[in-house]
């Protein structure tokens, strides 16, 4: 697995994708044997996962089984399109309110921006303009580099975090993850 993902890296894969890619085999590999393509296939086709997640891992399989030198087949399994839960505005306002400086800062970042939180994590306090109430925001996953706008609201909570370091948020992205999830 550390040799796929090596491989990988030199061939310019984003360093979140070959994480994400390293967990999901690592998972694979302590449910069957990963170097067996057909028990693969078999435990994909039993697994009670959704098919997003099928595909998904069928796909970082698909790498793993070429860097070993297996053949397979890669199986495409059928998505369900559904709609994403949106709160309302008031739901989000609501669950800022309570949220403790840190993460009240954060939600409201990611509120009026919109950015990934692989962008939310890169911010730096030189990348705040309070004077013209803007922010810069440097681009992932082949976005583009954008300025954005910004309210009172949040530069008020921005002015009220320690700026110890460079960068505004330290706490990796996992973290992040975790406490949005709880």
């Amino acid at each position: 697995i550390e040799n796929c993902i090596h491989n990988l890296k030199l061939k310019g894969l984003q360093e979140e994708t070959l994480e994400a890619m390293k967990r999901r085999l690592y998972t694979l590999s302590k449910q069957t044997d990963i170097n067996n393509p057909y028990e693969v296939l078999e435990f994909l086709a039993n697994a009670k996962w959704k098919n997003t997640t099928k595909n998904l891992i069928a796909r970082y399989y698909n790498h793993y089984a070429k860097s070993i030198g297996k053949k397979w087949n890669k199986p495409k399994y059928a998505e369900e399109e559904r709609f994403p839960y949106i709160p309302t505005e008031q739901e989000i306002d609501q669950l800022i309110a309570s949220a403790c400086t840190l993460y009240a800062t954060i939600l409201q970042t990611l509120k009026e921006t919109g950015i990934r939180t692989d962008e939310l994590m890169k911010l730096q306090w030189t990348d705040i303009d309070t004077q013209r109430k803007t922010i810069t925001i440097t681009p992932s996953k082949r976005s583009n580099p954008r300025i954005l706008p910004i309210s009172d609201k949040l530069i008020a909570l921005l002015n009220k975090m320690p700026r110890t370091q460079q960068k505004i948020f330290t706490m990796s992205k996992h973290s992040l993850q975790y406490s949005y999830y709880r």
